[in-house]
């Protein structure tokens, strides 16, 4: 299967959808996983072997044809000095402080990161799971520069400042971009098949579009013109207006919603752009499997190339849902 993936990815066509796990701010070892694997969260998000026995146990009890690392979205800016409450095995690490908030203009970006903060244990796990996974597609993410530069300098921070200073935030997007860049190689290098460049702070929730297409769209697509490695730019949230922007980025896969047309979305694009979406966390959670088995078969319908929970997994997922997720999507042609 992996070699079907991948060439999906690279603009090949299948006879069927496929059920993955390879996008979203969330990862893919939602709490009841973690119970019966006996591995939790925050210390699976700390070492590299827990990460790599959490994450391969999760393939196989949900039936996800990938892996996909890290678990949590404070990486990055914890190895550039936010600091961060590590949760619990249902809440994510989140940033408590953020280092540059009175002081942007100090941001500065280290010449070597690969030292820094938990960066060594997803190359280490990425690593671990190459050695073992010969045919399944190894997933990671890395986090895009404009929500880097707001987790490092505050997302309100970030908002306010395109609006009444967006000069500053070009200066810091530019300094940021590097990292981004240097994990999806070093990412890439250790094993990942296919990364994906998480941006919620460039939602038409956070950001306006014009602002998006101003600041953001052109470093997308330097980004994807830099990279070798197939990728997946994901953009949580309302996308609606900058769809035109975000399918022509140059990314072999985009994620949207259910609001969002898939047809229409890859007639806005030259290339063979892929769609992954779209069973929400809600129904992940707290639906029932007949009706998550509907919300399959419709997003099949609609034209989805690869069935993901949307945003990825939420630490609240029934198992039996996930199951159902994977188990009707290859029964559906």
């Amino acid at each position: 299967m992996k070699g079907v993936i991948m060439d999906m990815l690279r603009g090949g066509e299948t006879d069927r959808a496929v059920c993955v796990s390879l996008s979203g701010c969330q990862g893919m070892t939602p709490v009841e996983i973690q119970e019966k694997t006996g591995v939790f969260w925050p210390k699976a998000h700390q070492d590299p072997d827990l990460m790599t026995d959490l994450v391969m146990k999760s393939m196989e009890l949900t039936g996800f044809e990938n892996v996909r690392v890290p678990f949590d979205a404070c990486v990055e800016p914890e190895a550039l000095g936010a600091e961060v409450k590590w949760g619990d095995e249902k809440t994510d690490p989140y940033i408590t402080k953020y280092p540059y908030t009175e002081n942007p203009l100090e941001l500065e970006i280290p010449d070597d990161i690969t030292t820094l903060g938990r960066i060594p244990v997803i190359i280490e796990c990425i690593s671990q799971l190459d050695k073992e996974l010969s045919d399944v597609v190894i997933g990671s993410t890395v986090m895009g520069p404009i929500t880097l530069v707001g987790e490092l300098i505050g997302t309100e921070n970030l908002l306010r400042k395109t609006l009444t200073d967006p000069k500053l935030i070009r200066d810091l997007v530019e300094r940021v971009k590097p990292v981004t860049l240097e994990l999806i190689s070093l990412y890439s290098d250790a094993g990942s098949d296919v990364v994906q460049v998480i941006e919620p702070s460039c939602s038409n929730d956070m950001i306006p579009p014009n602002t998006y297409k101003d600041i953001a769209h052109p470093i997308h697509k330097e980004i994807a013109e830099k990279t070798d490695t197939p990728t997946i730019l994901h953009i949580c949230g309302q996308i609606d207006e900058i769809i035109p922007e975000i399918a022509g980025a140059g990314y072999n896969a985009i994620t949207i919603h259910s609001g969002i047309n898939p047809i229409k979305t890859k007639k806005q694009t030259k290339n063979n752009l892929k769609i992954l979406g779209d069973i929400s966390p809600d129904s992940q959670a707290n639906a029932t499997p007949k009706k998550v088995e509907q919300e399959v078969k419709k997003a099949i319908q609609r034209g989805i190339d690869f069935i993901e929970p949307y945003d990825g997994v939420v630490s609240t997922a029934k198992l039996k849902n996930l199951q159902t997720m994977t188990k009707t999507t290859k029964q559906t042609q």
